[in-house]
């Protein structure tokens, strides 16, 4: 699935002309087709990992449903988080580098559910027991990402309370150099501001970049516009985590209800695509930056 991150911009946003799409030949796709493969305990599914080098095994975690597990390709899902007592989930992630190492971060954060989480779960048996890692008062964690050379090394992103919830300063990004024995607080930027979504080129595990967005969850319109700019933003790090530095975000919604966003692998961390929902006139849509975070265009 899309991975997508919150970013904000000061400036006011002069919608720029839409990039023009490429044209894909159908025959290029012709033999693709889609099937529903479940599982049938709910209509929303927010992250989903799978095992590198394995196409029938995957885990994915739901809102109220806990996680599950398939080895055959979906054709049989399991319930392999029933006995954590935690049915919210916002993030899964296996480790590439060891398939049988998973870490879960709980608390749904989209909405759906209300049902805040109590940290981060990690298992090293692909799945059948589960070790509490702590981080309890993050509430609702958005993005898990493991380096795919040391499974040890994990960053968590935590948007912390929604809107209402009052000053949390559990939220921002966490990072673990030792499967989760310790964690590091490595980006914070005030206790009202969480992360939205965080991502990492595949290919240059060390570039990362997190969205950084303040709560409109449950506000009214009128609510929403009284805190424009929404102390949001795009940070960017190249050293895994460890330090983090503001991007401009110029193009970007000055106000946004929502981010998402992914790295364009093999690109050095350059091109990056960001979904966000403006509010009022901030032009909703998919946008691009080929520098890094810096300025973008709104695509479509």
């Amino acid at each position: 699935g899309l991975t997508l991150c919150a970013a904000g911009a000061a400036a006011a946003i002069h919608a720029p002309a839409p990039l023009a799409a490429q044209a894909i030949a159908p025959q290029a796709y012709a033999g693709m087709h889609w099937r529903s493969i479940g599982p049938y305990r709910s209509g929303n599914v927010y992250s989903v990992s799978g095992v590198p080098g394995d196409p029938t095994t995957y885990y994915l975690g739901m809102p109220e449903g806990g996680v599950w597990k398939t080895t055959d390709g979906g054709t049989v899902w399991t319930p392999v988080f029933d006995s954590v007592h935690v049915a919210s989930i916002g993030a899964v992630a296996v480790a590439p580098s060891r398939p049988n190492t998973v870490y879960v971060g709980t608390g749904d954060p989209t909405g759906w559910s209300f049902t805040p989480g109590n940290g981060v779960y990690k298992s090293t048996d692909a799945g059948k027991t589960w070790l509490h890692l702590g981080l309890e008062r993050t509430r609702y964690i958005t993005a898990l990402i493991v380096d795919p050379r040391d499974p040890n090394i994990v960053l968590v992103g935590a948007l912390g309370a929604r809107a209402g919830g009052g000053a949390n300063a559990a939220r921002g990004v966490y990072r673990t150099t030792d499967g989760g024995r310790t964690w590091t607080h490595v980006l914070y930027k005030d206790a009202f501001t969480g992360v939205a979504d965080m991502t990492a080129d595949a290919l240059e595990p060390g570039v990362v970049y997190a969205a950084l967005q303040r709560s409109a969850f449950g506000l009214t319109p009128a609510q929403r516009d009284s805190l424009a700019p929404l102390g949001t933003g795009i940070y960017r790090s190249t050293d895994e985590g460890a330090t983090w530095m503001p991007m401009p975000g110029t193009g970007l919604p000055a106000r946004a209800q929502s981010f998402e966003i992914a790295v364009a692998t093999g690109t050095q961390g350059r091109r990056v695509y960001a979904e966000a929902q403006g509010l009022g006139r901030d032009a909703s849509g998919l946008y691009r930056s080929d520098d890094g975070g810096r300025t973008w265009q709104l695509t479509t």
